[in-house]
């Protein structure tokens, strides 16, 4: 069984994790580096699952009438940046960035949560 960390984290063996919290409930995304599979979990039960196969993925869910949005877009594979962002009834609750930096082993870069960032 996945271990399901509290944070944001990533690593060869175990993927890639996107967490999200607004202290009331936490949305958790979670991709492998090795065979396109992606899961999101809400209040760490499993809420969509599905294998990437293109260069971006969205996941859908809703809890007590809101509709709830994980977008996964590999933005530059030759680089690894990858990004991940979390949506409420379509509006913006966290963006993340993730890329690979020569000479580091992974790192880990948080955006703001800015809707122009992404027009």
């Amino acid at each position: 069984m996945k271990t399901i960390p509290s944070e944001s984290a990533t690593s060869i063996k175990e993927g890639l994790w996107f967490v999200h919290s607004d202290g009331v409930n936490t949305i958790k995304a979670w991709g492998s580096f090795t065979n396109g599979k992606e899961e999101v979990y809400f209040n760490d039960k499993l809420a969509s699952e599905n294998k990437n196969r293109q260069f971006k993925n969205e996941h859908t869910f809703s809890y007590e009438g809101d509709l709830f949005k994980v977008n996964f877009k590999m933005t530059n594979m030759m680089k690894g940046h990858l990004e991940c962002r979390f949506y409420k009834n379509d509006t913006l609750l966290k963006a993340y960035k993730y890329e690979h930096i020569s000479g580091k082993i992974f790192t880990l870069l948080l955006l703001p949560s800015s809707k122009h960032l992404y027009l």
